[in-house]
């Protein structure tokens, strides 16, 4: 008996036809594989930490006082970690300087606390971070008139240092 083509089977046909590609063209998409790389650069650090020392008020030759300060990273909103505070030399004299003349910035000498002397992760946007004793101002008692001295703003440029 011969098979006749019909209309309707050659539709068969191509309908199964075109059922088996995509169905091979799917199985492919799907199981396919592969392989790159992406590159983002991380932000920096703004350096907008405050930092504001106090402990000396009321200075007299021959004195050492102890240097406190607050931290300030409400500029930030990210956490920022302190290690140590440092004097920062490259402002004023060696990191110091007086409001009047003949006040001798060389007659002062801060000296830091042992490392780390902070050691503190300060929360993001926070202005309250109080540390007390991270170094000593000390005021030599020279054998020279000093009174240039009295009522002089002395200033202790400080920064922080994580290495």
């Amino acid at each position: 008996m011969k098979k006749h083509v019909t209309k309707k089977r050659v539709v068969v046909l191509a309908a199964l036809a075109v059922a088996a590609v995509a169905a091979v063209a799917g199985y492919a998409y799907w199981t396919n594989g592969g392989s790159g790389s992406g590159t983002a650069t991380a932000g920096t650090a703004d350096n907008n930490l405050v930092i504001t020392a106090s402990g000396w008020a009321g200075f007299k030759p021959g004195q050492t006082k102890n240097v406190d300060v607050n931290l300030d990273n409400s500029a930030n909103s990210y956490s920022s970690y302190v290690k140590n505070v440092v004097l920062d030399t490259s402002q004023g004299t060696n990191g110091i300087a007086t409001s009047n003349v003949g006040c001798l910035t060389t007659w002062f000498h801060y000296t830091a606390a042992a490392s780390p002397n902070v050691d503190a992760t300060l929360p993001a946007s926070d202005s309250t971070n109080a540390f007390s004793s991270v170094g000593t101002l000390a005021f030599d008692d020279t054998a020279t008139n000093q009174d240039a001295c009295q009522g002089a703003d002395v200033t202790v440029y400080l920064k922080v240092d994580n290495s």
